[in-house]
C-alpha cells in the first residue's frame, strides 16, 4: 500500500552553524587517508567478508577525519582516519582489533607526550565504560527518559572527549594542563558535546526509532509532549541557543592573555561542522526521515555540502 504524498505533512529542521566555522576538503586530501584506512584494515585482517569491506567504504573514514581536521600534517590525518576506521568496526562489534589498537598506540604515544596519551586512554576507556549506563538507561526508560537524564548518560557515550583530545594530536600541540580544570575550558566541552549530541540525534531519528534506542529527539517529546516533528524544531531551536553560547565564551577564552588558545577553539570548530558535515551521509544515519505522517528533512546551513559523488557512494 501506497501513502499519497498529499497527506504527507513536510517539515524542514535546520541545523546552523557560522560559516567562519567549516573548511571543506577537497578530494587530495581525504583521498589518502581514505586509501590508508582501506589498505591498514586489509593488512590487520579486519575486511574479510564483503559486508565489512563495504560497512568500512560507506564510512568515509578518511573524508571524516579530513573534514573534522583540516588541519592535521598528513602523517596525523592518516593515523586519526585508522583510528576512526577502527573506532568505527569495533562499535559494529567486529573482533580482531586488539592489534590495531597497540599500532594506533604507538603511533600515538611517538609524538605526544605520556600525559597526554594516559587522557586520552581514559577518556576512550570512559566511553566504554559508561556503555551499559546507557543500556540501563534505555532498558529502563525506552523513549521516555527526561532530556536531563539522557544528556547526562549520552554525554559520556557520544565520544567527543575522544575527538577534541584528537585536535591537539592533530595540531601537535597540547593543550596546559592547568586549562582542563578551568570553568571556561569544561564548559566549552559541555557545548561541544550537546551540539554533538543534537546534530548526531537529528540525522540519526529514523535508525534510533526502528530499533527502539533512545534520542534527544524522544526525550524531548516525551518531556514536552511534542510531536516528533516539533521535538526536532526545538532542539534546532536548542542548537542555536547553543551556538550563541559557544561564540560569547570563546570570545572571553581568546581574550585571555595567559593562554593561546586559539588553535584549539578553531580547531573545535572545524571538528563540530565536519562531524555534523559526514553525518549527512553516515551509515545509520540520514537528512530525511519519514516518521508519524511527517517527513523530516534536516537542513544544515553552514557553507558546505556532503559531495555529491560521497553521498551516491553512501546510499
Amino acid at each position: 500500500m501506497t501513502t499519497s504524498t498529499a497527506s504527507v505533512v513536510s517539515r524542514n529542521i535546520k541545523i546552523s552553524y557560522p560559516r567562519s566555522w567549516s573548511r571543506l576538503p577537497g578530494p587530495v586530501l581525504y583521498q589518502e587517508p581514505e586509501a590508508t584506512v582501506t589498505a591498514w584494515l586489509d593488512r590487520l585482517g579486519m575486511l574479510t567478508t564483503p559486508e565489512s569491506r563495504a560497512a568500512v567504504r560507506k564510512a568515509w573514514n578518511g573524508y571524516r577525519a579530513a573534514a573534522s581536521y583540516p588541519g592535521a600534517v598528513r602523517p596525523r590525518l592518516n593515523t586519526i582516519a585508522k583510528f576512526l576506521g577502527l573506532w568505527f568496526l569495533y562499535e559494529d562489534g567486529h573482533e580482531g582489533v586488539l592489534r590495531g589498537w597497540r599500532e594506533i598506540g604507538h603511533e600515538l604515544r611517538s609524538s605526544m607526550s605520556e600525559e597526554w596519551c594516559r587522557r586520552f586512554g581514559k577518556h576512550f576507556d570512559s566511553w566504554r565504560s559508561w556503555i551499559p549506563d546507557e543500556v540501563e538507561l534505555v532498558a529502563r526508560k525506552g523513549h521516555q527518559s527526561t532530556l536531563h537524564e539522557y544528556l547526562t548518560v549520552r554525554f559520556h557515550t557520544i565520544g567527543v572527549h575522544t575527538w577534541t583530545d584528537l585536535i591537539e594530536f592533530a595540531h601537535g600541540r597540547e593543550l596546559p594542563g592547568e586549562v582542563l580544570w578551568h570553568p571556561d575550558f569544561q564548559e566549552i566541552q559541555r557545548l561541544t558535546h550537546t551540539l554533538a549530541i543534537i546534530d548526531h540525534d537529528l540525522h540519526g531519528l529514523t535508525r534510533d526509532h526502528e530499533r527502539g534506542w533512545h534520542n534527544a529527539v524522544f526525550s524531548m517529546a516525551h518531556e514536552r509532549e511534542l510531536s516528533l516533528a516539533d521535538a526536532c524544531e526545538a532542539l534546532s531551536r536548542l542548537h542555536d541557543i547553543l551556538v550563541r553560547q559557544f561564540l560569547t565564551l570563546e570570545q572571553r577564552v581568546r581574550a585571555c592573555a595567559e593562554y593561546e588558545l586559539d588553535w584549539w577553539i578553531d580547531g573545535v570548530h572545524q571538528m563540530l561542522t565536519g562531524l555534523c558535515l559526514w553525518n549527512q551521509a553516515a551509515p545509520r544515519c540520514s537528512n530525511l526521515h519519514h516518521l508519524d505522517g511527517t517527513a523530516i528533512r534536516i537542513r544544515t546551513t553552514h557553507h558546505v555540502a556532503w559531495p555529491s559523488r560521497l553521498t551516491a557512494e553512501a546510499t
